[in-house]
């Protein structure tokens, strides 16, 4: 049995950044359930780990940082508005394989556009 889409929990560092892949991380995690946020970001880094290539995003508002995976950052880019690397948006979290990263919502009703 899955658990519901909701239940998932998010790992995140104790500055409330996203962590993205746990095994190489090295500090304590506070793990939350997944929730959907509004917030402008501006693209600061690309990273590139083991096995994938991260957008990193910034929070305008808090300062924190959420990794992207590339395979979000095409869905974001042909569903968004950015302005100057900056974009606004509902965002949320998707865990593939034992990763985690930020994912671009265009309508905090359509929870499909979530999974």
């Amino acid at each position: 049995m899955t658990k519901p889409l909701w239940d998932e929990k998010i790992p995140f560092d104790n500055q409330g950044n996203l962590v993205s892949v746990l095994d190489t991380y090295k500090g304590d995690l506070i793990w939350r359930r997944r929730f959907i946020f509004e917030d402008e970001l501006e693209v600061i880094d690309w990273v590139k780990g083991s096995s994938s290539i991260q957008l990193i995003l910034r929070s305008i508002n808090t300062n924190k940082n959420y990794p992207m995976f590339q395979f979000d950052v095409l869905r974001m880019l042909q569903k968004s508005v950015i302005n100057k690397g900056r974009i606004k948006g509902l965002w949320s979290f998707k865990k593939r394989g034992t990763s985690y990263g930020l994912y671009f919502s265009s309508e905090v009703s359509d929870e499909d556009d979530l999974i």
